[in-house]
């Protein structure tokens, strides 16, 4: 290619794209002929006006067929020599226009340009996007990454979902097991707790043999809370007890009826409410203001009903040890005073008791007066020497709870 060539190129561009139909046709036909005549000599500078020719194509639809045929020659020529294959992708648009085309006239054409598109897509060159294509990807893939990320949240809310109900089951399973030990011991349904509750409110009145009547169904009701929670550790049980109103209508009964009509089985059925329980039930037996009705009871005559009464005191009484600070007064200390419980308790120490119920006495009175002084003399003294006495006891529980009181009168000391 001449230097005035060469300098004419982006002149002859320029007149391309003039609005001069004529002028657009003359710098058509110079800038083939250039093409043509560097084809033909063999120069290596066809990239220099590939740019020219790629934009006659897209511009000048209306050019002679001839010129679009050989400029379609000239950039098949020019691809076999190497050029930047880059430059032709913006064509490809133009190469598909041209190469379907059906008028026979422009089948040369036609050829050509499927045979260049044909070679652009073996190379790997395609169209570039538009601006328009160009946001709509951006809009795809910024919704597949919405769609995405919210299929991934859905999963993990699933995975987490997934998690908490096999450990809601398992801790269902784990309670179902643990109940179903618990649903055996249930031969006293609610319904019968209830129904036994309404028995012991019945009014020990009417003639001998109402009354007699009237005894036998609350001993009978008594005799199967004995049998069913004597000795077991069934604090569902005991708190069912509770709920049904059992206790408020025993309690009842030890504050208002003629002592000599309370037989052991009654007695015995509170007492077995507040042994083998754990400290939750008895705080809620507390709860039930119990101590007027069992220190009433100290004073029967069989000393069996009163051993019950001074037993059943003492295990509500080291429920409420338990769950109070050890420095302090005992929670029951002034409820228990309130009504002189300690002056009959200490009285019953004094009668001609079984030594079941004297140990009971000492133990009741040690934890009453825990971090607090026995005014009385006599009292102190023979409670605490009853106390050492006890520590050398066989029997472990009497053992122990008897260190436990004198632990409990050394901290008013």
């Amino acid at each position: 290619m001449t230097e005035l060539q060469s300098e004419s190129i982006p002149l002859l561009v320029n007149s391309i794209i003039s609005d001069d139909p004529l002028l657009r046709a003359h710098s058509t036909e110079r800038l083939v002929s250039i093409a043509l005549l560097e084809e033909q000599s063999g120069s290596a500078s066809g990239e220099l006006y590939l740019c020219a020719l790629i934009t006659l194509l897209k511009i000048d639809e209306n050019a002679p067929q001839h010129v679009h045929t050989n400029t379609l020659s000239i950039i098949i020529e020019l691809l076999s020599n190497g050029v930047n294959l880059n430059e032709l992708a913006g064509l490809i648009p133009i190469l598909t226009k041209l190469g379907s085309e059906k008028d026979e006239k422009k089948k040369k054409i036609t050829t050509k340009a499927k045979m260049i598109e044909t070679q652009l897509a073996s190379l790997g060159i395609i169209c570039p996007p538009t601006s328009d294509e160009i946001l709509e990807l951006k809009r795809q893939n910024e919704e597949y990454k919405r769609i995405t990320e919210e299929q991934q949240r859905i999963i993990q809310d699933k995975e987490r979902i997934n998690i908490n109900q096999l450990r809601e089951n398992e801790q269902l399973k784990s309670e179902r097991n643990n109940l179903v030990p618990e649903m055996i011991k249930y031969s006293i349904p609610l319904s019968v707790l209830k129904k036994i509750g309404d028995d012991f409110k019945i009014p020990l009145g009417g003639t001998e043999d109402e009354k007699r009547n009237i005894l036998e169904v609350q001993e009978c009701d008594a005799q199967l809370i004995i049998n069913t929670y004597e000795n077991k550790e069934d604090n569902i049980g005991r708190r069912r007890i509770i709920q049904a109103g059992v206790v408020e209508s025993l309690l009842h009964i030890f504050e208002n009826r003629e002592l000599s009509t309370i037989t052991r089985i009654i007695s015995l059925a509170f007492f077995v409410m507040t042994t083998s329980a754990n400290d939750e039930i008895k705080l809620l037996l507390f709860q039930k203001n119990p101590y007027p009705g069992l220190l009433r009871l100290l004073d029967h005559t069989d000393i069996l009903v009163a051993g019950d009464a001074i037993a059943a005191i003492n295990n509500i009484l080291i429920g409420g040890s338990n769950t109070s600070p050890i420095t302090q007064t005992h929670p029951h200390f002034e409820s228990m005073n309130e009504i002189g419980g300690i002056e009959k308790i200490y009285a019953l120490f004094r009668r001609n008791v079984n030594q079941h119920t004297k140990y009971s006495v000492a133990f009741c009175i040690g934890y009453l007066f825990r971090a607090k002084e026995i005014e009385d003399a006599d009292m102190r003294r023979e409670i605490v020497a009853h106390l050492k006495l006890l520590t050398n006891d066989p029997d472990d529980y009497i053992q122990t709870n008897s260190k436990f009181a004198l632990i409990d009168l050394a901290r008013n000391e």
